[in-house]
């Protein structure tokens, strides 16, 4: 099963959600902003996640470089 990953970056935290080919959210978190908590959290899904997807916000740049580097496959929109 394919999991994609929306992450809605504010000031001091993010909320992860992990949603199927259908649409449903099979996994939601709200977590402090910090880089290292969320490639923990994704890293379990790995095998069948699909892209992470992050809004454009002020502090997008560097979120979706850390995970690039970690090799997750990471969209702004």
């Amino acid at each position: 099963m394919l999991l994609h990953c929306g992450l809605g970056l504010r000031k001091n935290d993010i909320s992860a959600s992990l949603i199927n080919e259908q649409g449903d959210v099979m996994v939601k978190k709200i977590m402090p902003n910090n880089l290292e908590l969320i490639a923990a959290f994704l890293d379990p899904y790995r095998p069948q996640r699909g892209n992470v997807v992050l809004k454009e916000t002020e502090n997008w740049r560097s979120l979706a470089g850390g995970l690039a580097e970690r090799g997750f496959k990471t969209q702004v929109i």
